[in-house]
């Protein structure tokens, strides 16, 4: 056995006049009116049904020549051409015994094994993100079987990118990242079998909310500067920074800067510190829960030096010091950036070594402050289950040394691929 080392390592609530409410539950295919009701399709403007999709049928008309139908499924199943090409598959082949006879049992039984096989195989492009194979494959499927869970599935999908792409559309737009919104919505757009006129209706809505949100930046920006008429000098600057989140940077235009150039009265200048010290905290809470760490370690840096409360510092110091063990903790590295104490290869099944079977299985695994292995999961495996039972049966006798960080024993996931090899 070999080892292979790991390198990898909204609701959204529209405030604005005029804005269209975006429904997001798609459906993508004409499914059998007898499925189950959790798979019941969606009715959504986004997308054409098959009938309009121009996917060529899978089947184009009945046959009386049952015998040679049946002939060229089997070839084709036994060949592999499952649903491609579309007019000499075993998919089209079954269904055209089934459009002159819908209820050959022994041809709905091998249709029934095909189709377990063409699932997997949608299954495998949908889990690789490919989204338009699945689609086609699951449009011939509908073709020949409406109702089968496959199509479903497909739809499912579709429904989930879709809405989420559309979501995440008219949130960048919301949050001013036009390009952002016009790449998801473009992504959208991009699916099978999707309306253009939806589409213009979305983009008419991201139109509206960009000039609201245009305007709001302008009443703001109005704002400030009737602000900046009430207000003088380096104090003016000072909250304007704080106002902006502009707290020690960039350089030269952050509240830090301005602070430090204020020649104003003791006491002034200690009510400024301590608005800057709040703010420097409030930001910091803030960071620490979005995971910014480097950048909340140097806040409460600027803090310390301004002389800011002891006690609520030395807590958000260790609220950080956890937030940092606990994003380490979390990370998945691979065992060669640990040390090993003690490995023990697995043992090789002897039904797969007596059919010559050969394989990899990927682990991860907690290394635990005491250097064994916990939370132990085959995250893929090649076959899948042959070898699976016996990677996880080793990797539960190793163990290492524990890992430190900033100054810490941690727990640690790691990940390694285990290959099974017959030398």
């Amino acid at each position: 056995m070999k080892e292979q080392k790991d390198n990898s390592s909204l609701p959204l609530l529209l405030a604005i006049s005029g804005a269209v409410l975006v429904s997001v539950a798609i459906g993508w295919l004409v499914l059998d009116p007898n499925a189950p009701p959790q798979l019941e399709p969606s009715k959504n403007p986004s997308v054409k049904s098959l009938e309009q999709s121009g996917i060529e049928p899978a089947i184009d008309a009945p046959v009386t020549d049952i015998d040679a139908n049946f002939r060229k499924a089997r070839l084709a199943a036994e060949a592999d051409i499952l649903a491609y090409p579309p007019k000499q598959s075993a998919l089209h082949f079954y269904g055209r015994i089934l459009a002159a006879e819908p209820d050959h049992v022994i041809a709905n039984a091998e249709l029934d094994a095909v189709l377990g096989r063409i699932s997997a195989i949608v299954a495998d492009h949908l889990a690789a993100g490919e989204i338009s194979a699945a689609y086609e494959t699951a449009s011939l499927v509908a073709k020949v079987r409406p109702g089968h869970a496959l199509v479903h599935d497909v739809q499912k999908t579709m429904d989930e990118s879709a809405g989420e792409l559309v979501s995440q559309a008219l949130q960048s737009a919301q949050d001013g990242n036009d390009k952002g919104a016009a790449a998801a919505l473009a992504e959208a757009a991009a699916l099978p079998g999707t309306q253009r006129d939806y589409f213009e209706a979305v983009r008419d809505s991201i139109s509206e909310i960009r000039a609201s949100r245009t305007a709001a930046k302008l009443a703001e920006i109005n704002r400030k500067s009737r602000d900046a008429q009430a207000m003088k000098g380096r104090v003016t600057k000072f909250r304007n920074a704080i106002d902006l989140g502009q707290l020690i940077s960039p350089p030269g235009d952050n509240a830090r800067d301005y602070l430090a150039e204020l020649s104003t009265p003791g006491k002034q200048k200690k009510q400024l510190t301590e608005e800057l010290v709040d703010a420097l905290i409030a930001e910091s809470k803030i960071n620490i829960g979005l995971g910014l760490l480097p950048m909340t370690e140097t806040l409460l840096d600027t803090a310390d030096e301004l002389a800011g409360d002891g006690g609520e510092l030395a807590e958000l110091r260790d609220s950080l010091e956890r937030a940092y063990i606990e994003a380490e903790a979390n990370k998945l590295i691979s065992t060669a950036n640990l040390v090993r104490v003690n490995t023990v290869q697995p043992s090789y099944p002897r039904r797969a070594r007596t059919r010559a079977i050969t394989g990899w299985v990927e682990v991860k695994f907690t290394v635990t402050t005491s250097g064994q292995t916990n939370d132990i999961e085959v995250s893929r495996s090649e076959p899948r289950r042959i070898f699976d039972a016996a990677a996880i049966k080793a990797v539960q006798q190793w163990t290492f040394e524990p890992r430190v960080f900033r100054g810490q024993r941690i727990n640690q996931r790691s990940a390694v691929r285990l290959v099974f090899d017959i030398d």
